[in-house]
């Protein structure tokens, strides 16, 4: 009987692992301006001389109502 239980139990936690497995979409990265273009997509986005300690610098430009 004490193997029947444990048997029982290799069985559902096999299962339950089977069972939970997803498949993930590959994430995509995205460069900073790339990310600019998709929030701002109406922009005018120039890339500036970056100054300081930053690494990357953009002008946009947006058009407002």
């Amino acid at each position: 009987m004490n193997t029947l239980k444990k048997i029982f139990l290799v069985v559902i936690v096999g299962l339950s692992v089977a069972a939970c497995r997803v498949k993930l979409e590959p994430v995509v990265l995205l460069t900073f301006k790339q990310e600019l273009e998709q929030l701002f997509p109406e922009a005018v986005i120039t890339k500036m001389e970056a100054k300081d300690h930053f690494e990357e610098a953009y002008k946009l430009v947006l058009k407002q109502p």
